[in-house]
């Protein structure tokens, strides 16, 4: 229904949605953008997500708030602009909350690790580098890294050579085994099929990457990523909240992401049960929940 009204109003062409996909991303931005205002104009919803990602490109590309990731906030200050401009238009805004929000921060890098070359070199892997086979396997995730063994039996024989291979790399800030997983908010092997076997952490200026041969470090143009510990002051985001009975000038000071569904859901009256985060009490205040 929506695409239709974007095509009828001119805003988009039928051809264009159909290679969405593979346009740029500020563009996209701005077509969903205008899908919001369409959505607030015509139908009035209780809740509406939008989700802008021109900056998570840029960052990714350029680095965190180098002049290309400050022209893409500018951008997506605008966005959110129309939106509240739409709000007003309509006449929803003095009922309604906006809430600003990102999943998390980013760092800069200029080093690539390769976990998966040091596993080749010890012995944990063999066979060409798209078809890599062993007794070891290193997913990257940015700025964190998970290493799991491919015979969980061996579990106990080979967590100490890997934690060994690792300790004091290059780039290795640390090397976490299973009894550290529950203060890094993960489970253990044994709570979990997927857990991994050993966590690895990057240094600043450090990130990892998949590659099995080649240089186990190896430099990069200056770049940015996430997947860091959640320990780092650069990994926290962002929550900005304002509207229909929010505390002007309140400062919450560090919050959980767990505690924003929640709190979204009290804000229209729902209790969100059985889940770990919980609604911020200053923002919620004098809600009623059903």
């Amino acid at each position: 229904m929506i695409e239709r009204e974007l095509i009828s109003a001119g805003t988009v062409t039928a051809e264009q949605l159909r290679t969405f996909e593979a346009s740029t991303q500020a563009w996209q931005d701005d077509i969903w953008t205008a899908a919001a205002e369409d959505i607030l104009e015509k139908h009035r919803p209780n809740l509406l997500l939008v989700h802008l990602l021109t900056l998570d490109d840029t960052n990714h590309e350029y680095g965190p708030m180098t002049n290309a990731s400050l022209t893409a906030m500018a951008f997506l200050d605008a966005k959110v602009k129309q939106i509240v401009d739409a709000l007003q238009r309509t006449g929803l805004s003095d009922n309604a909350t906006l809430i600003v929000v990102s999943d998390h921060g980013f760092r800069t890098y200029t080093s690539k690790i390769q976990p998966n070359v040091l596993l080749r070199k010890n012995g944990f892997l063999s066979g060409d580098s798209d078809k890599p086979r062993g007794e070891a396997w290193a997913v990257p995730d940015g700025g964190t890294a998970m290493v799991y063994l491919t015979d969980p039996s061996r579990r106990t024989e080979l967590v100490p050579e890997l934690r060994a291979i690792f300790t004091g790399a290059e780039g290795i800030s640390a090397v976490y085994e299973a009894e550290a997983f529950g203060k890094l908010g993960l489970p253990t092997p044994t709570q979990s099929d997927q857990a991994p076997d050993l966590i690895l952490a990057a240094e600043p200026g450090y990130m990892f990457s998949s590659d099995s041969v080649g240089d186990f470090i190896t430099n990069a143009a200056a770049a940015g990523t996430h997947g860091y510990l959640n320990t780092d002051v650069q990994m926290q985001a962002i929550f900005i909240a304002s509207g229909a009975e929010i505390p002007q000038g309140l400062q919450l000071g560090n919050i959980s992401n767990l505690d924003v569904a929640p709190t979204i859901a009290a804000l229209l009256g729902i209790e969100m049960k059985g889940v770990k985060g919980h609604a911020i009490e200053q923002i919620v205040k004098g809600h009623t929940v059903r």
